[in-house]
């Protein structure tokens, strides 16, 4: 069977992956704790595409990876996709690189929307969870463009397990264009939301922002935002800033640092 190529995949496609990265193992090595180690960890991946597309890894075969050099035990793995072909080219992409996998890992494949998704495994949750509100996980949403960002579904989930840390990553040229369809009043634009919007409406009590991807004039560029609620955190980590802090303040406030001199302030 020919593999099926994931049709998202773009010129930054690595540079993401790498943030995407970073925010895995922060958020599996602080379930490393000698109390919640055993406990499930559950990785949300609402748009997890095919795992490979002409040599890079996608974030799904690299939460596998990661999950395995730290040993982490009761994985529980939700892959979705709205392309069917893309879940079964994951699969079989899963199989040819890791083939046996732990035995307590449950790896499950969502051919459908995110907010059916995030539905299906909330009820999951409840079921196989002894105490689903302390339930441990990530979860990456990567959406094509603003309209497949289940905003209200993401904040219900948050609400209801706070220990399962958020990654958003966002289209700043597609912000700015959404941006300018809310100014004009246009209707159907409301689920691309700013980042101070969504820092506001999803309950994590720490966020960070990463510096962003400069590319050329023309170019699309992006920014990546990691929450989570642990007791203990931190101001940076990788190329990560705490919003917190004035750099990531900085970061969220302003377009000036990509060097586009036809820009204002995008987040005012």
């Amino acid at each position: 069977m020919e593999d099926y190529q994931n049709p998202y995949h773009g010129p930054f496609t690595a540079w993401k992956i790498e943030g995407f990265v970073a925010c895995m193992r922060m958020a599996l090595c602080k379930s490393k704790g000698a109390s919640v180690w055993h406990f499930p960890f559950w990785y949300l991946s609402a748009n997890a595409g095919t795992g490979l597309n002409n040599g890079c890894e996608g974030e799904a075969i690299r939460f596998l990876r990661e999950a395995l050099k730290l040993s982490r035990r009761n994985i529980r793995a939700c892959f979705c996709d709205i392309e069917p072909k893309c879940l079964e080219q994951l699969r079989r992409n899963v199989q040819s690189i890791f083939g046996e996998l732990p035995d307590d890992w449950d790896l499950k494949y969502y051919p459908m929307n995110n907010i059916k998704f995030l539905d299906e495994v909330s009820k999951r949750i409840y079921e196989e969870e002894r105490n689903p509100n302390e339930a441990l996980g990530l979860a990456v949403f990567d959406p094509p463009s603003g309209k497949a960002f289940p905003r209200l579904n993401v904040v219900q989930l948050a609400r209801r397990f706070r220990k399962i840390d958020h990654v958003n990553h966002w289209n700043l040229s597609w912000q700015a264009m959404e941006d300018g369809c809310n100014q004009a009043g246009q209707k159907g634009h409301e689920h691309f939301l700013p980042p101070s919007e969504m820092i506001e409406q999803i309950p994590k009590d720490f966020w960070f922002v990463r510096e962003p991807c400069r590319g050329n004039s023309g170019q699309q560029r992006f920014y990546t935002l990691y929450g989570n609620n642990w007791r203990e955190s931190r101001n940076r980590f990788a190329d990560f800033h705490s919003t917190k802090t004035f750099q990531g303040e900085y970061i969220l406030r302003t377009y000036r640092r990509f060097g586009d001199p036809n820009q204002g302030l995008l987040f005012e």
